[in-house]
């Protein structure tokens, strides 16, 4: 786990393995996603849980664990013409090809003195409680498991440093520790510019949400984000949910929909299409809410990573159009750089935590 002790948090890492959906029907479909809702509405029943960040994405393939298995499948083969044929497809198929990293983090607020400066107390709270956190993820569709504290510095390093990459994976395939430290993750150089940030000889630019899909979205709204793209071989979708407790849902939903109410009795001659769509949402918001439903608080960040500066012009403009085809609109997190790369990684680290603002600006 990783512990924040100015704010006395703790964030854990489900090393994710989402199955695909082209051999489910839309119905099956509909069902993991109402269960991925439910499995958020339950992280503000306990209290403590401050956010649940999402991670995808996608990286080339480097095809060492794809050659390990060839290797272990054709150990005691007979034909060596046939051994000779597996080990050339294990070269030849990676070649180009990226593959799809799934990550959830899960970060929660210590409650107790103990948990507060005792971060053992704490591992034991969590032990007792992480085996449900992720099996509760199959329903929707989702196999998990915890991440040690060697895989969590490989990938942060790995993110920060690309290539790295190889070299790491072959130390985790051959079992083999890679000997970091948590203060070894990081960049060992980084310049932060007004618009994009360079880390290790790479150039990202980091993107965030300027506003949702306005109109109706399905369940596949964002593929085209999420898909590999030949010209985009490193980029990463980080979804950010903060929900709230069970009462604070409910005064939230109620005091949104007096406001929607009190718009529309205030307007004379006419009112407005918008203004009634929104007091049906918050209509709507509140019955399902008492029904069991959750509440929360969602942003994402999307992160392009190239080997030079000349790369990023074509990047942006490629994944630009991406976003329009998802119907999201994302704008660079201009300033903050640095910031939002590391907000993105899924380690326990929270923009709006970090905001200079004060709360009663940005939640009065």
């Amino acid at each position: 786990m990783v512990h924040r002790r100015r704010r006395d948090e703790y964030t854990i890492v489900l090393e994710c393995f989402p199955g695909g959906d082209e051999a489910l029907t839309q119905p099956e479909k509909d069902l993991m996603t109402a269960d991925w809702g439910a499995y958020l509405a339950g992280l503000g029943l306990p209290g403590d849980i401050v956010a649940a960040v999402a991670v995808v994405e996608s990286i080339p393939a480097t095809g060492y664990r794809l050659a390990l298995e060839v290797e272990q499948s054709i150990r005691h083969s007979r034909s060596a013409i046939a051994s000779q044929v597996m080990r050339e497809s294990a070269i030849e198929f990676p070649s180009g090809r990226q593959q799809t990293l799934c990550r959830l983090a899960i970060t929660f607020k210590a409650t107790t003195k103990e948990r507060k400066t005792e971060p053992e107390e704490m591992a034991t709270e969590l032990a007792r409680r992480l085996p449900a956190m992720y099996e509760d993820l199959l329903g929707a569709g989702v196999e998990a498991s915890p991440m040690t504290a060697e895989q969590i510095v490989a990938f942060v390093h790995r993110s920060y440093n690309p290539s790295a990459e190889k070299d790491l994976e072959e130390l985790e395939i051959t079992g083999e520790s890679h000997g970091l430290d948590w203060e070894d993750a990081g960049p060992a150089t980084a310049v932060t510019k007004w618009d994009r940030y360079r880390h290790n000889g790479a150039v990202s630019v980091v993107y965030e949400m300027q506003s949702p899909p306005e109109s109706v979205f399905p369940d596949t709204v964002l593929k085209p984000l999420l898909d590999p793209h030949d010209d985009l071989p490193r980029k990463r979708l980080t979804l950010v949910y903060r929900p709230f407790s069970a009462g604070d849902a409910t005064k939230k939903v109620n005091r949104e929909h007096r406001d929607a109410m009190a718009a529309i009795n205030q307007k004379k001659g006419v009112v407005s299409a918008g203004a009634e769509l929104r007091l049906q949402t918050t209509n709507q918001a509140r019955q399902e809410q008492v029904r069991g439903a959750g509440l929360v608080r969602y942003s994402a960040l999307m992160t392009i990573t190239c080997a030079t500066a000349q790369e990023v012009p074509t990047a942006a403009a490629i994944l630009e159009s991406l976003s329009a085809r998802a119907s999201l609109r994302l704008v660079r997190a201009y300033g903050e750089q640095d910031a939002a790369f590391a907000a993105s990684l899924g380690v326990g680290v929270l923009l709006g935590d970090h905001s200079s603002t004060s709360k009663i600006a940005r939640h009065g």
